[in-house]
């Protein structure tokens, strides 16, 4: 065997070194929460290439390379010695589909767009200091890529003075598929908690997803939703209006509300 790599988050780990007559061996040394997998995917694409693999080796080399960008408003420099930014829509701006933006306790001032497909926006620490609230009427989040996915983050919006029934939290787009959220807390003084409604084409497919949130102290309906939802384990209460109203339903077995 020509490669291994081992590593514990936040230990670093010296792996073990294998020889092979024909194949020097290939040594990554890795640590830290936020690790790049460029090192293992090199090695294994050189291991892969050793044997005669060229195929493997290129699909391998191919595989989308998850990076992890950190928000932290207070500091330069996260505790690794990671770059950080100061806002939430500045790490999209550099983000790409499948990478991870992790934001730091604050309170983030953004109405953030996002159209990057499998972007997970994760908070790291307790969620009541992590929020995001947008600073105008626009949706603190505006979900436009599939497969969306949002944890542990405190989305507030607007305030008893701007009051419309179209405002919201959070608006997943109609052709937007896949909206994930799990264990955030949603809230709109002004609106909506959330709007999920699904277009024609898109009515058959999963549209959202939500996990251990909670929707609460919203002007309006606390969530607005059509075909395609599973909402599991969720508080939603003291809402102006309903706390689910489902629109336009026209499969109601591909709705599961549970224990909520």
């Amino acid at each position: 065997m020509a490669f291994a790599s081992s590593f514990l988050l936040g230990k670093p780990v010296q792996p073990a070194r294998f020889k092979t007559e024909n194949t020097k061996a290939i040594i990554c040394s890795m640590g830290g929460p936020h690790v790049s997998r460029r090192c293992v995917l090199v090695g294994l694409a050189s291991f892969a290439a050793s044997m005669g693999l060229t195929s493997a080796a290129t699909a391998i080399e191919s595989l989308p390379q998850t990076k992890i960008f950190v928000v932290d408003q207070h500091h330069e420099q996260g505790d690794g010695g990671e770059k950080t930014y100061k806002t939430i829509s500045l790490a999209l701006e550099h983000a790409k589909q499948g990478d991870i933006i992790l934001v730091r306790p604050g309170a983030y001032y953004e109405s953030l767009v996002i159209n990057i497909p499998n972007i997970k926006i994760v908070g790291d620490g307790n969620r009541d200091l992590i929020v995001i609230q947008s600073p105008n009427d626009k949706p603190t989040v505006h979900a436009q890529a599939n497969n969306v996915h949002l944890q542990n983050l405190k989305l507030l919006h607007g305030n008893a003075n701007s009051r419309g029934l179209m405002n919201a939290c959070v608006i997943q787009d109609a052709n937007a598929q896949g909206l994930n959220m799990n264990k955030c807390q949603i809230s709109s003084f002004s609106g909506m908690g959330l709007v999920s409604v699904a277009s024609t084409e898109t009515s058959s497919k999963p549209k959202l997803t939500m996990n251990q949130c909670m929707v609460r102290d919203c002007n309006h309906h606390g969530l607005f939703i059509q075909d395609g939802s599973t909402i599991q384990d969720c508080l939603i209460a003291d809402c102006g209006m309903d706390g689910i109203a489902v629109h336009n339903m026209t499969h109601p077995t591909r709705i599961q509300i549970t224990n909520n």
